[in-house]
């Protein structure tokens, strides 16, 4: 999801250079699968807020991942002749390419689940109730909702990124261990994901159509908005009450086998086909050729990775 999330994004940058057609395309795909970093940080909650608290090694990991596909990225930006030096003088302090920021922001995650943990299976309705408190009344990232007097600020409001995080660990692992009502969760998911993708994809429209230049004006392309929050727990659900087909599990297993390699470098692939191949981003059916294309090239880099780190550092 992750994946195609970055092969759309650019289109959304070229408002008024492309296609109308094209330009919704790359739209409704972006607003399709935003919900991936929520349910990450839900699924790591459910993993690591239990009985299996995050342990140093865990750290340990996470720092490794930093530090080598960090340098990677390094050593992309030097080929290319882009600020590598700042890059790894900033390493410490600064992601060197756009998505390596998942990994700086799990590590406080991980800080606070070896404090918090959820136990009891608390009652279901109660958390989706807490959920809305703090992700709707809370919430400082409503500003678009004020003429509704929705936004917050001030000593009320939660502000900061990663705070919003670690909310969401909290959430999965709440929702992971509490009784779910005997509910069709696999048909609610599909409506609400449906429902939620036309809603963020409309207002994305609209919004950038309004403005002067065409600049991508998306407020609901937060990570905390409500309907990324409602997309995300629908699909939480639908997975966790194992509403999944089971033609699907192999390939699920598959990708998750790989998923840490292929997360820490599908950017630098995904760069690398858009300079060489697929740019420039005017064309809607590029998303369809890049994404697998991407998949498998870095596919070709994570298993020959994988074997070579048998300690699984960074695989």
């Amino acid at each position: 999801m992750v994946i195609l999330l970055h092969c759309a994004a650019r289109y959304l940058y070229e408002y008024n250079a492309i296609a109308l057609a094209d330009w919704r395309i790359a739209d409704i795909v972006d607003s399709a699968v935003r919900f991936s970093v929520p349910l990450f940080f839900m699924v790591s909650g459910y993993v690591f807020y239990g009985p299996h608290q995050p342990r140093p090694r865990h750290l340990m990991r996470l720092v490794m991942c930093i530090v080598a596909y960090g340098c990677i990225a390094v050593g992309y930006k030097a080929i290319w002749g882009s600020g590598a030096l700042d890059a790894l003088l900033l390493l410490p302090f600064a992601p060197p390419f756009y998505h390596l920021w998942f990994f700086y922001t799990l590590a406080p995650v991980y800080l606070v689940g070896m404090l918090v943990t959820v136990r009891e299976p608390p009652r279901f309705w109660l958390i989706i109730g807490l959920a809305v408190i703090f992700f709707v009344v809370l919430n400082p990232h409503l500003a678009y909702l004020a003429p509704f007097s929705l936004a917050r600020s001030g000593a009320a409001a939660l502000d900061g990124s990663v705070i919003w995080y670690v909310l969401y660990a909290i959430l999965g692992a709440a929702l992971g261990r509490s009784v779910a009502p005997r509910l069709p969760w696999g048909g609610i998911a599909v409506i609400i994901v449906v429902g939620t993708t036309a809603i963020i994809a409309r207002d994305a429209e609209v919004r950038t159509a309004a403005a002067a230049d065409g600049t991508l004006t998306a407020p609901l392309f937060n990570y905390m908005s409500v309907p990324v929050l409602a997309g995300a727990v629908a699909i939480f659900m639908a997975v966790r009450t194992g509403t999944i087909p089971v033609m699907a599990r192999p390939t699920l297993l598959f990708v998750h086998r790989y998923s840490l390699p292929l997360y820490g470098l599908h950017a630098l692939v995904l760069d690398a086909l858009w300079r060489r191949l697929f740019w420039p981003a005017d064309q809607a059916w590029k998303i369809a050729a890049i994404f697998p294309l991407t998949v498998l090239l870095t596919l070709c880099i994570a298993i020959p990775l994988s074997s070579i780190d048998r300690r699984r550092w960074i695989t």
